[in-house]
């Protein structure tokens, strides 16, 4: 168990710098909502800031990356994709739901949980 806790910042560096790859992220979209996006979520009840820190960066880098794709994230859509679903899901089924420790949280944290709202 303790080998696990001091993975998780590790695992979400890894994470962070995958996020900086926008082709890879566009192409893969689907999988990063269904998957990705999801695991990194639950690590926002953290009771670790480094690691609450470290999630949100990287879930408001790839939000927003997939939400300023039209193709991608269309909500006004006739008929929505999966990936706009899952996405609008996801963000207020299991992020806004963590926004009141994460504003309460060390700065930069608040400064990432509002990107995601921008």
């Amino acid at each position: 168990f303790n080998s696990m806790f001091q993975l998780q910042p590790l695992v979400l560096m890894f994470m962070e710098a995958i996020s900086a790859q926008q082709g890879l992220i566009l192409e893969h979209a689907l999988q990063m909502v269904q998957c990705v996006l999801p695991t990194l979520a639950a690590f926002l009840p953290s009771t670790r800031g480094d690691v609450r820190l470290l999630a949100m960066k990287s879930i408001a880098g790839v939000c927003t990356m997939l939400m300023n794709d039209g193709y991608i994230f269309d909500p006004m859509a006739e008929k929505p994709t999966e990936t706009t679903m899952l996405l609008e899901s996801l963000i207020c089924g299991r992020v806004l739901l963590n926004f009141p420790s994460l504003l309460s949280d060390e700065p930069p944290t608040p400064s990432y949980a509002f990107r995601l709202l921008a």
